[in-house]
This record gives C-alpha cells, sequence and structure tokens, in this order.
C-alpha cells in the first residue's frame, strides 16, 4: 500500500507540472463558471424557491459538464497504465498488475473529486448569498459525485479494453446512452416491473430524482454497484490481457 500511495503522489505533482493539464482544469472552471453564474447573481437573494429556481438547473448544467470532461480526462491520465511504458514501469516499482492498476484507478478517482473541489467556490458564494438548504444540496452532490464516479469507471474500463480513441469514443457513447436512455424504455413496455425496472437503472431518472429532493439509499448503493462492477471487469480484463 506504500507503493500505491507514492504512486498517487507521484501522479498528482507530475500532472500539475504539465501545462496542459493546468489549462484543462482552467477550462473547466471557466466554463463551470459561465453556467453558474448564468443563473446566479446578486439578484438570487429574492429568489423564493432556491432548489428549484437555481440550484436545480446550476447543478444539472455541472452534471452535463461532468459528461463531458470526466471521460476526457480519465482517457488521458489512464493511457499509461495499459502502454507498455506502464508495464515497465509496474515492474520497476516491483506492483503487482492488480496494485498497479488500482492505484491509477484511485488516481482517477481523485481526478473526479478534484474537478468537484474547484466548484467549491461557486457553492460558498451561493450560501453567501443566503441559500441554507443543506440537506437538498448534500443529497444532490452525493448524486452527482456518484455518477461522476460512474461515468469516471466507465471509461477506465474502456480504456483497459481499447487504445484507439475513436473507438473509445464510441465505446463511451453506447455505453453512456444505455444509462440515460434506458429509462424511455418504460414508454416501449406495459409490464409495471419492467418500466420501473428501467427507471431504476437509469442516471438520468437518478439524478432527476435527486432534483426532486428524494434521498434513496438504493439508488446509492446502485451507483456503487456499477463503479464497483465496471471497475471489476477491468481488472479481470487486464489479467487476461497480461
Amino acid at each position: 500500500m506504500r507503493d500505491v500511495a507514492w504512486f498517487i503522489r507521484f501522479n498528482i505533482f507530475s500532472q500539475i507540472k504539465k501545462l496542459s493539464y493546468l489549462f484543462f482544469l482552467f477550462s473547466f472552471m471557466l466554463i463551470a463558471g459561465f453556467l453558474f453564474f448564468e443563473y446566479v447573481d446578486q439578484t438570487s437573494k429574492e429568489v423564493l424557491n432556491w432548489n428549484e429556481k437555481i440550484i436545480a438547473p446550476v447543478l444539472g448544467n455541472l452534471h452535463f459538464l461532468f459528461m463531458i470532461f470526466i471521460p476526457i480526462i480519465t482517457y488521458i491520465t489512464s493511457s499509461l497504465v495499459f502502454s507498455d511504458e506502464g508495464r515497465k514501469l509496474c515492474c520497476f516499482l516491483e506492483l503487482t498488475p492488480i496494485s498497479w492498476q488500482i492505484s491509477n484507478y484511485l488516481f482517477c478517482l481523485f481526478q473526479v473529486l478534484l474537478l468537484h473541489v474547484l466548484i467549491f467556490p461557486f457553492v460558498f458564494y451561493i450560501f453567501h448569498l443566503g441559500y441554507d438548504d443543506w440537506s437538498f444540496f448534500s443529497n444532490l452532490s452525493i448524486t452527482l459525485f456518484l455518477i461522476s464516479s460512474c461515468l469516471c469507471t466507465i471509461s477506465f474500463f474502456i480504456r483497459s479494453k481499447v487504445k484507439s480513441p475513436l473507438v473509445f469514443i464510441l465505446f463511451y457513447i453506447f455505453i453512456f446512452c444505455f444509462f440515460y436512455l434506458i429509462g424511455l424504455g418504460g414508454n416501449y413496455v406495459n409490464s409495471f416491473v419492467l418500466i420501473e425496472f428501467f427507471k431504476s437503472i437509469s442516471f438520468s431518472v437518478i439524478f432527476d430524482s435527486a432534483l426532486s429532493g428524494l434521498f434513496s439509499f438504493k439508488n446509492l448503493f446502485y451507483l456503487i454497484t456499477v463503479s464497483a462492477s465496471f471497475f471489476y471487469m477491468s481488472l479481470n480484463f487486464s489479467e487476461k490481457r497480461g
């Protein structure tokens, strides 16, 4: 575990030194800020329904932003683990293949956490304006983070299977559409059980339920299970590939 922690720290400091990486983070904050201040300004103090008029659309925009930025940053930061250079570095550090992949996956999750941390100044600004519904905001933020983690894990899994950026994008779009559009399947079936099943596994339905203020341990457990399943499949594939 000491080697894994050292490698994660090494990855963090090596990425920070890259201008392209810093530009990527700056671009994220710039776009997030634009989407944020599209709804939030000093007149927000007069808003009566914060959750519906401001918080829901702001976090909805951030959700859309994460859909785009997370697969990009996961593809970039996980490229080393599945390359020949990565295998050589793994041998040099005397890490097992599983430890090597776990360390890289944790680093990818760190990127997801970092993107969420970068929006904290906007969050503090909201509370400075007078918003105080911590329960609603916490539930929505946790749901958004877990969905983001799923997108990261799915991207990591796809990266373990393909090398071509174009094929990566096609696979990501296919899996992305499945998890986000599966909820629409209920419109084409008459079975109540199937309708509820399609809704229960749809990321968009889960996020919408969080937007409406519903807190569900079942949804949180499902999102964690999706992440764990895709990561486990990437481990199995890596072992067969080696």
